[in-house]
């Protein structure tokens, strides 16, 4: 997918997507779009707690990339 403002308007059409499947995954804290730098395209970007729900998540969804981040857990202060 080239990367231009189309692009990006179509990736988030497939995060809404991506998020509508995956949201619920244990300990997943964040789902965005970021620019996979590889390929120079848009990508899913997803932020984990751990290892094991990184494992739950495929890794590309669409024709996007999925770029996890193992983060830990979030806690409110």
């Amino acid at each position: 997918m080239p990367l231009d403002k189309n692009a990006f308007d179509e990736a988030i059409e497939i995060q809404k997507e991506f998020e509508r499947q995956f949201a619920g995954v244990d300990e997943v804290v964040g789902i965005g779009i970021g620019l996979n730098k590889a390929a120079d395209a848009p990508a899913i970007s997803v932020q984990v707690a751990t290892e094991a729900a990184a494992d739950k998540l495929p890794s590309s969804f669409q024709g996007l990339d999925v770029i996890l981040d193992i983060v830990g857990e979030f806690k409110a202060h």
